[in-house]
């Protein structure tokens, strides 16, 4: 038997794992990364996640002309608009662009209109240059 320093050294063979880790624990850790990633496809789900969709683009200008998804709408007809927009694409979201010049009553009222046709999420973004 080797011996250092006057004391017999007993050899052990190497690990391969910790101690801790045991093969049930390997089990239930390819279980768990089994289920987290094949879950999705056997519910009837697609695994990939959603693509997110293009919001509409409503754009109020200092002038007053409104624009959706680059065409002009007028003031009157903003509703009946984002309503035929929403019917076609439900799950898109809406993001009203401006630049700072423009009063925001005037903007306000845009943003409610869009609310109350029924889109989920309404976003305002203010720029310093003119729309």
């Amino acid at each position: 038997m080797p011996q250092f320093l006057g004391k017999t050294i007993v050899m052990q063979k190497p690990r391969l794992r910790p101690r801790w880790m045991s093969a049930t624990a390997d089990f239930s850790l390819v279980g768990l990364i089994l289920g987290a990633v094949a879950l999705p496809y056997f519910m009837g789900g697609d695994a990939k996640a959603a693509v997110p969709s293009i919001p509409v683009e409503v754009i109020v200008s200092s002038a007053g002309a409104i624009q959706v998804d680059g065409k002009p709408v007028m003031r009157a007809a903003l509703a009946d608009h984002l309503r035929d927009v929403r019917a076609d694409s439900p799950e898109r979201n809406v993001v009203v662009k401006t630049d700072r010049s423009v009063r925001f009553s005037r903007v306000k009222s845009v943003l409610r209109e869009c609310q109350e046709t029924g889109f989920a999420q309404v976003s305002l973004v203010a720029s310093e240059t003119p729309q």
